[in-house]
């Protein structure tokens, strides 16, 4: 089940439910089918042939009945003729049963025993036409009041009936045996339907039953097949949210479910990669700064000392340039010496213009509630000329 893809699982199931559906749908109607060639059976055959053949027995009965009215002498002539039509009525019923019969598909049993009653009736038939034919002379006699002649007619009708009485037995026999057979496979066909329709009724309930519970037994494992791997994509997905990325999703498989874990797999050692590449960058930067930091405090340390060291030049420098200016003895003629002297500290004041403004220097001469040194230089030097001239003058 876990190599087989997640499509295939669900149309196998599918499939599998409706060949169960169509499996009790075919007994359910081969069932139907054979219930209903059962009752067609029963119902175009054996009931038929039952019927027939009782009609057979019934006019047979009553034609014998008849006949046996027919030796009451005192029988009018009335009553004689309604007895006529009644055997002609029921020799054409009997006519059209055994047309009726003659159709119908027999077994073997019946085949045998109507080949048996034809013959019979046939000769019951003759029995019978040769009994109304006597009957007949006898109601002539009796009309034209010749007493021999009648009681000879009435011994011929005596004599006459005892055959009809020994042929309507044989063919009655047959017959009652050909009935039995009848209701015997008119029997058996009730019970092959009963038996049908419970073969059917229980191949249908256990069809039924066993779709039933194997639907409930795929949908199950389908179910869980999806539900249990998805339930741990859920939680290896929370862990990987919360930053967790050591942790690996174990799913052997391979449909949707089982490539969807290689993928959450992939994605949170990315993640993982990532996040770690960050971290490096992070601490780097945050390395990089420290010594930035470092860098600046050593160069203010080594700008503050600077400026010290400059401010005491200055100092220096001003403490020079005073001396000199209180000591104002005359120049030599040749400016060249004091040019040595001047050009060093012109080029210091330079220097020390193009600096900018140091807070701790700045600061100190506020404190002292001097201004920079660079105004009194510049002072100093531009009256060194002129005195330079005076003295030469």
């Amino acid at each position: 089940m876990k190599n087989i893809r997640l499509l295939t699982k669900l149309l196998g199931g599918f499939i599998t439910v409706s060949l169960i559906v169509l499996a009790v749908g075919l007994v359910g109607l081969i069932g139907a089918r054979g219930l209903n060639a059962s009752v067609v059976d029963l119902g175009r055959n054996r009931l038929t042939a039952v019927k027939s053949l009782d009609q057979i027995a019934i006019q047979q009965s009553r034609i014998e009945s008849y006949e046996h009215s027919f030796m009451d002498k005192g029988l009018d002539q009335g009553a004689a003729q309604e007895n006529f039509k009644k055997i002609n009525d029921s020799r054409k019923a009997i006519d059209d049963s055994v047309k009726v019969y003659e159709l119908l598909p027999k077994s073997k049993d019946e085949q045998d025993l109507w080949n048996q009653l034809k013959p019979a009736l046939d000769s019951w038939w003759r029995a019978d036409r040769d009994f109304i034919t006597l009957v007949q002379a006898f109601q002539q006699s009796l009309q034209n009041a010749f007493s021999n002649s009648s009681d000879d007619s009435y011994a011929a009708m005596s004599n006459q009936i005892f055959e009809n009485r020994t042929t309507f037995g044989t063919s009655n026999d047959i017959l009652q045996k050909l009935l039995r057979v009848n209701d015997q496979q008119a029997s058996m066909a009730v019970r092959h339907a009963a038996a049908t329709g419970q073969l059917v009724e229980l191949i249908c309930a256990a069809g039924m039953g066993a779709g039933v519970l194997l639907a409930l037994i795929l949908g199950a494992l389908l179910a869980l097949s999806i539900a249990r791997p998805l339930a741990k994509g859920v939680a290896f997905a929370e862990v990987v949210a919360r930053g967790d990325f050591t942790r690996t999703l174990d799913l052997d498989r391979k449909d949707e479910v089982g490539k969807l874990a290689e993928a959450l797999n992939t994605m949170a050692a990315k993640l993982g990669g990532v996040v770690a590449t960050i971290q490096e960058s992070a601490e780097q930067v945050a390395s990089a700064s420290q010594q930035i930091t470092s860098s600046a405090v050593n160069l203010a340390e080594g700008a503050q000392s600077q400026a010290s060291t400059l401010e005491e030049t200055s100092a220096s420098v001003e403490e020079l340039t005073s001396t000199l200016n209180s000591r104002r003895r005359p120049l030599s003629k040749d400016p060249a010496p004091w040019r040595r002297c001047t050009d060093p500290l012109r080029r210091f004041q330079e220097v020390s213009g193009r600096l900018p403004a140091l807070p701790g220097n700045q600061s100190r001469k506020r404190l002292k509630g001097e201004e920079p040194s660079s105004r009194s230089w510049k002072e100093s030097t531009s009256s060194l000329p002129a005195r330079k001239r005076s003295g030469e003058s």
